[in-house]
């Protein structure tokens, strides 16, 4: 979740976009994420978006095609319980999953 590089950004007006938000698919195995996906019957991918769009954490440009196109925007209508989106952020493990060389923090 990057809270170090998020405080810098906000305290400078500049906001972060997530190239690769579901983290090349990492997102659609990790076991809390499928559970609190199924409480809503949305996809793990569709949780993580809105998640991220419910937390203001950063701009999602996720790549999708074909079915995902329509799922991804389902994501902006789906609304989180403060107690699910605790459980989702509590799963930060203080690394980035995808860690391009070209774009370091």
């Amino acid at each position: 979740q990057q809270r170090e590089l998020r405080e810098y950004t906000e305290k400078r007006g500049i906001r972060l976009v997530a190239h690769t938000p579901l983290c090349q698919g990492e997102v659609l195995n990790n076991e809390i994420l499928c559970e609190v996906a199924d409480k809503y019957g949305v996809t793990p991918a569709q949780l993580t978006l809105a998640w991220l769009l419910k937390e203001k954490l950063v701009a999602a440009i996720p790549s999708a095609s074909g079915g995902h196109l329509q799922e991804n925007l389902d994501a902006l209508s789906l609304d989180i319980s403060e107690e699910d989106s605790r459980r989702i952020a509590g799963l930060d493990s203080g690394r980035r999953s995808v860690d391009y060389e070209f774009a370091p923090w």
